[in-house]
C-alpha cells in the first residue's frame, strides 16, 4: 500500500515545495599541452537549489527560487585556489489571472521556442491576454538589483538597460499560426565624466578601450 503524498497547507492552501543538489567532478591533466607544464587540475562543482510553489487562490500564484553553488578546486599541481561561493536569485514572481487577462510581477524567465527571444531570468512586469486561438503579452524589464552574490553589483551588462518586450500569436486555422514579435532595448546607465576611471569588474563591452 503507497501512501498519497499531500503537500504542507498555508492558510489552507497547498505549498509545492521541491530542489535538487548536483555535484560534477573536473579533472584537467597536461591541457597546455606540455608535458613540463605543472597544470593538472582536479575541479569540484557543488549546486543546491530550492523552488516553492504556492497557490494563493484560484486566481494568484507565487514562486519563490534559490540557487547557491560552490566551486573548490581539490587539486592543482601548480598553486592553490581560494573556494568560491555563491547565491543566486532565481524566479521570484507573483502571476494574478483571471477570465484569459493575467498580470505577473517579478523576476521571471523570458523564453521563445525558436530562441528568437533570451532564455533568461528578467525583473519584469508583464500583463497577457489570451482567447481561444488569439494571445497577446506585453512587458517592461529591469533589472532592479543583482541576481548573484559572486558580484555583489548588477551585471554591468544589464546594469540601467530597459526592455520593452511585445508577443502576439493568432492561430487562424488548424495547424497554421501567425506570430508578431517587438523589442526595443534602451541602455539608460550613467554616462561617464570625461577622465572617469571605469573599474574593472563594471566595464561592459559598449565601454571604450582608449589604452
Amino acid at each position: 500500500m503507497t501512501a498519497a503524498k499531500i503537500p504542507p497547507a498555508v492558510f489552507g492552501e497547498p505549498l509545492t515545495i521541491g530542489g535538487e543538489i548536483g555535484s560534477s567532478p573536473n579533472f584537467r591533466g597536461d591541457y597546455k599541452l606540455d608535458n613540463a607544464e605543472k597544470d593538472d587540475q582536479l575541479r569540484l562543482e557543488q549546486n543546491f537549489e530550492i523552488e516553492l510553489f504556492y497557490r494563493a487562490s484560484d486566481h494568484v500564484s507565487i514562486f519563490l527560487e534559490g540557487k547557491g553553488s560552490r566551486e573548490a578546486v581539490m587539486y592543482d599541481e601548480a598553486i592553490k585556489h581560494p573556494t568560491e561561493r555563491a547565491n543566486t536569485r532565481g524566479e521570484t514572481w507573483l502571476f494574478a489571472g483571471k477570465g484569459g487577462v493575467g498580470l505577473q510581477i517579478g523576476r521571471q524567465n523570458f523564453r521563445e521556442a525558436r530562441e528568437w527571444w533570451w532564455d533568461r531570468n528578467l525583473d519584469a512586469v508583464r500583463v497577457y491576454f489570451g482567447r481561444r486561438r488569439f494571445s497577446m503579452e506585453l512587458d517592461i524589464a529591469k533589472d532592479l538589483g543583482y541576481s548573484s552574490t559572486k558580484y555583489g553589483k548588477i551585471d554591468p551588462t544589464e546594469d540601467g538597460v530597459l526592455r520593452l518586450l511585445g508577443h502576439s500569436s493568432w492561430a487562424w486555422q488548424k495547424n497554421h499560426r501567425l506570430d508578431l514579435f517587438f523589442l526595443r532595448q534602451n541602455d539608460k546607465s550613467r554616462r561617464l565624466a570625461l577622465n572617469e576611471i571605469v573599474l574593472e569588474d563594471r566595464e561592459d563591452e559598449s565601454d571604450a578601450n582608449l589604452q
